[in-house]
């Protein structure tokens, strides 16, 4: 068995490969971490869970970023072209706000989208900042 386990506030943790057997008691236990404790592993503002993923298998990616500075953020997904194909943040945010959000594979449409080199544009009033990420089946 798989179990997800998710929290608001806390990065959702999927744990795999779980026995569990007849007639017997069965006790999983789950760690979850918080936004604040995943951003904080980063000397930068913006931080990825993972740098590959995979939908398929129930995973999804995790995206932080750490406002320092009130402003209007972005976080926006672009496929390889540099064609936008996801839009996470766009909001006028306070100083000292955490924002965590996750990608599941899809589009702003909802169609699932390729295997793939994805790029994670970071923007906020301090500027931008790309990261790379894969998605896999």
């Amino acid at each position: 068995y798989s179990v997800r386990a998710s929290a608001s506030g806390y990065l959702p943790r999927i744990t795999t490969e779980i026995e569990i057997l007849p007639k017997q008691k069965s006790r999983v236990e789950i760690q979850l971490v918080s936004a604040t404790d995943f951003l904080q592993t980063s000397s930068k503002d913006s931080r990825l869970n993972k740098n590959t993923f995979n939908p398929g298998k129930g995973e999804n990616l995790v995206v932080g970023y750490r406002v320092k500075t009130s402003g209007v953020y972005k976080i926006t997904i672009h496929g390889i072209t540099g064609m936008a194909v996801k839009t996470l943040v766009n909001e006028t945010l306070p100083a000292g706000s955490d924002i965590m959000k996750e990608w599941d594979g899809r589009g702003d449409d909802g169609a699932e989208l390729r295997v793939g080199i994805y790029i994670i544009s970071f923007e906020g009033p301090g500027g931008r900042e790309l990261k790379k990420v894969i998605l896999s089946k």
